[in-house]
This record gives structure tokens, sequence and C-alpha cells, in this order.
């Protein structure tokens, strides 16, 4: 998605609000050649990928992305890999695309722990989204995702940080929402989580500018 970028992460991303721009291209037809169905266009200004949680190995769910990440949702490293490959080969095609990463519970743990490994090789042209991340650290917003706490020993997935591999990161996480999301904010019981604050999230890529850096509780 072509969208304009914004560094102000103050009200407006309290809000998750942002201006957005779609610039469609209409091919030009032969008419003496039937109209086939068209192609997405590769390169698109703001490359947005998105990875989903445990059980949706589609990364079914998101708005308004370019591409969805498939991966076995219980192994963390697969979809690592993948996502690598496929930031890789755009970046390869369209060079002057900006690679927006939107991750979702353990999708955003893959996005987390790509941007860790792999962050500092695209400095200035990528930036990562991470909903409700069981990798979220300890600060503000409690005492650090799940994956600190409950999971871990598991490969990955295990263990909280704020290290995005020097890649601008707004994490989003329900600290408090409706009793607490556990899985970014385990600090507080399953009882928000089993209410359904876990999936309490705007799942619109184009509510979150592609560049900012902060965090947003609620």
């Amino acid at each position: 998605m072509i969208r304009t970028s914004s560094r102000a992460v103050g009200a407006a991303l309290l809000g998750l609000g942002v201006a957005t721009g779609v610039a469609v291209a209409t091919p030009t037809v032969s008419s003496a050649t039937p109209a086939g169905p068209s192609a997405p266009e590769p390169c698109v200004g703001t490359w947005d990928v998105v990875v989903g949680g445990l059980t949706n190995n589609t990364s079914v769910g998101f708005l308004n992305e370019d591409q969805r990440v498939g991966y076995n949702s219980f192994d963390t490293r697969s979809g690592v890999r993948e996502l690598d490959r496929l930031v890789r080969a755009h970046a390869r095609e369209c060079p002057a695309d900006f690679i927006h990463a939107v991750g979702y519970s353990g999708g955003a743990a893959v996005v987390h722990q790509w941007a860790t490994e792999n962050g500092k090789e695209f400095r200035g042209k990528a930036g990562i989204v991470l909903i409700g991340d069981p990798k979220h650290p300890a600060g503000p917003g409690g005492v650090g995702g799940f994956a600190a706490t409950d999971m871990r020993w598991v490969p990955a997935l295990g263990g909280a940080n704020d290290d995005y591999g020097g890649l601008p990161a707004l994490r989003v996480c329900n600290v408090q929402l409706n009793g607490g999301d556990h899985i970014c904010n385990s600090g507080v019981g399953w009882s928000g989580y089993l209410s359904g604050v876990h999936s309490d999230y705007d799942f619109d890529v184009n509510s979150y500018p592609v560049d900012a850096d902060g965090v947003v509780l609620r």
C-alpha cells in the first residue's frame, strides 16, 4: 500500500488513526485482446506483510495487507524462516518499497524474532507492528509477555526483550482492558484472555503508521 509515513506517535497513535491514500494504476488493454484477470502490482511503495497467531496457519483476518505469511503456527522458527524468505524476495524485486511487517499474537513473536535477527540489514527500509506480542518486554505495560514467564523453554518463542534489530517497532497491548491480555502482559490472569480481550485489536494494517516507534497500551 502507498501511504503517508508518520513519526508522530503521541495522540495519533493513541487513537490509532492515520491518513491513508492508495494509488491505483489502471492498465491499458488492447481492444483486440480480451482482458484477463490482472496480477497485483509487485511494487506498491509500502509492502504490508502480515503474520497470524496460533492455529492461523494462513495469516487470514487482517485488512489491507499485501502478503500473508503461511507457516506452521505451532513452530515460531518456521514462521521466522518464511517471513525472512518473503521479505528478501520482495526487497530484491522492489528495492524502493518500505517493508511493513505486522504480527499478531504468535505471529507477533515471529515478526519480533525476525527483527531481532535481521533488522540491522533493513534499517531505513522496514518497520514492524507487534500486536499482543508474547515477547513484549517488561515496562510500563506490565511484567512482560507470557513468553518470559509461561513459555521460557520454547525455542525462538521463549523469552521477552526489546531487541528489534534497530527497526522502528510499534507495540500494541491490552494491558488493562477487560482484565488485561495475559499474552502480552503476563502479570494479569487469564480471565481477560478467556473473555476475548486478546482478539480485541485493530487488524487493519492501514491503522498503523509505517515507521512508528513506541507503545500503545489500553
